[in-house]
């Protein structure tokens, strides 16, 4: 999934080859519209717009496809601030329209299948509701008639109006999943953030586990070998401070005092 925060995701602009339609203003658009084609799930985008070029039938300001063997998945026929021939006279007006080369008739499994296209039609709707602040929220026809903004299909235009009489995405179309996914994309999945570092705790972890060289040198200067830990060393310390006073002081002590004896005893 790729998140889009300010640059358009759509493929490939066709906007200057739709030369029917008119200018409008893209202040209080309600939300974005979501259709079909009727076309077979794989069929080329491509295709479907120069249909429309050439017949003048219809056209929406986004269509994507589920294709994967060429680069391009999603189409501009129009710009935002053009009404396209999409969903009748007030739907038009409105709302910017998406469509997905597909049919209405399809089974959810058979949309949940084409994930590649629903990737591409939610990165073209997430850069729309930032670009314009809809909710992302599915709204019905009384909603639409009401004036709440959201997504809706070409279904509920035609309830709120009776302009036209479409029923597509469909009965089938995976509002739940679609949403979330457009979601997804305004929430970008945070980082993982590693916890600041202290320089004085890193400095007293250093001290108590780094291996030290002893500084001693015997009589001839040669360094000595041993490494430990400041515990280490001061675990040692200890040892030899106790082996001196329990073991080897009082040996000393001994040997002192039964040399004196001798020398006493020779007077």
């Amino acid at each position: 999934m790729t998140t889009f925060i300010n640059n358009d995701p759509i493929d490939t602009d066709w906007s200057q080859r739709f030369g029917f339609g008119n200018p409008r203003s893209t202040n209080g658009l309600q939300g974005i519209c979501i259709h079909t084609t009727e076309n077979d799930l794989g069929a080329p985008a491509e295709g479907v717009a120069n249909y429309q070029i050439n017949t003048e039938t219809g056209s929406y300001h986004v269509l994507v496809d589920n294709t994967t063997n060429d680069n391009i998945n999603s189409i501009r026929e129009n710009t935002d601030d053009w009404v396209t021939w999409s969903a009748g006279w007030t739907g038009n007006q409105i709302a910017l329209h998406l469509s997905f080369v597909a049919r209405a008739a399809m089974s959810r499994q058979q949309w949940l299948s084409a994930e590649r296209m629903l990737n591409e039609g939610a990165d073209a709707c997430a850069y729309w509701v930032r670009k314009y602040n809809f909710p992302v929220e599915k709204i019905d026809a009384a909603g639409l008639r009401a004036g709440k903004r959201g997504f809706f299909g070409h279904a509920d235009v035609s309830a709120a109006w009776r302009e036209v009489n479409h029923t597509d995405p469909g009965a089938n179309f995976p509002w739940d999943v679609f949403l979330q996914k457009v979601r997804d994309r305004l929430t970008p999945k945070p980082k993982e953030h590693k916890p600041m570092s202290d320089p004085k705790v890193d400095t007293i972890h250093h001290e108590l586990t780094h291996r030290f060289q002893s500084r001693y040198r015997d009589r001839n200067g040669k360094q000595a070998t041993f490494r430990d830990t400041a515990i280490g060393y001061a675990l040692e310390n200890d040892a030899k401070l106790t082996r001196l006073m329990d073991d080897e002081l009082p040996e000393i002590k001994n040997t002192l005092q039964t040399i004196l004896n001798k020398i006493g005893s020779e007077k």
